[in-house]
């Protein structure tokens, strides 16, 4: 189950939402910090580039970490899609059907 995470949404509401990363930056701390970067609008033009609609919902849940391992684990997945793309070899990224309902 991943970690659920209190923060500042764009229009200043406080949430609770699950994420992407374990343990994220402590929330208060960092609010100001995203808001100045612009986090909400970054992750929303990500979003809007997702193959489908649970990717996108995917994307606007992240937040960041100070996990190192966490980190580590994720820079070694995008040195290997790195390498794919120097290949050549292309990577498909389609939708995923919702089966919430279902399950």
């Amino acid at each position: 189950m991943m970690p659920q995470t209190r923060f500042r949404s764009p229009d200043g509401v406080q949430a609770q939402v699950q994420g992407g990363t374990p343990l994220p930056l402590s929330a208060p701390e960092s609010w100001d910090a995203l808001d100045t970067l612009e986090f909400a609008a970054v992750l929303e033009l990500v979003a809007g580039l997702a193959a489908g609609p649970l990717g996108a919902e995917r994307v606007r849940s992240r937040r960041p970490s100070d996990d190192i391992g966490w980190i580590r684990g994720e820079l070694a997945r995008v040195s290997e899609v790195a390498g794919l793309i120097r290949r050549g070899d292309g990577l498909l990224a389609e939708p995923i059907p919702d089966v919430t309902a279902a399950l």
